[in-house]
């Protein structure tokens, strides 16, 4: 099944699988909408048992952000992100950095923050490749 067949898709605009084989990346970026303004939404870090289980949350959850940000009337659209969280040792200072570019590509479409699993000092790391990042400590 590909992911316009998905029970979950919605007219997503934009779904990008991202990986880096040096930090164990495997990341999944769902922009849901970006109507009223670059699709917000936080990035989860997650066991996933499957890649089909990661997209599955992708697709759901950042369907949900759109309508959660219409409903408060915010200037920003729907976006989700999903990280499978790597088997054993890994640097989160560098697969968060590696998340960063994965955003950075998206040229502003997407901006992401903290979730399940994940830190303001994650997405301190994630701000070494992007700047499409909200939810940084204070300082």
């Amino acid at each position: 099944m590909s992911v316009f067949e998905h029970p979950s898709y919605d007219n997503h605009e934009k779904i990008l699988f991202a990986t880096d084989k040096v930090t164990g990346l495997q990341a999944i970026i769902g922009v849901h909408s970006t109507v009223s303004g670059p699709a917000c939404g936080g990035c989860r870090m997650w066991s996933y048992p499957s890649s089909a289980e990661a997209l599955e949350d992708v697709l759901r959850l950042s369907q949900g952000m759109s309508y959660k940000n219409i409903m408060a009337d915010l200037p920003i659209g729907g976006g989700k992100s999903v990280i499978m969280k790597p088997a054993g040792e890994f640097s989160r200072q560098e697969l968060f950095e590696a998340f960063g570019r994965a955003v950075e590509s998206l040229g502003g479409q997407y901006i992401t923050a903290e979730d399940v699993g994940v830190s303001p000092d994650d997405m301190m790391a994630v701000r070494q490749s992007t700047k499409h990042v909200v939810g940084l400590p204070a300082g």
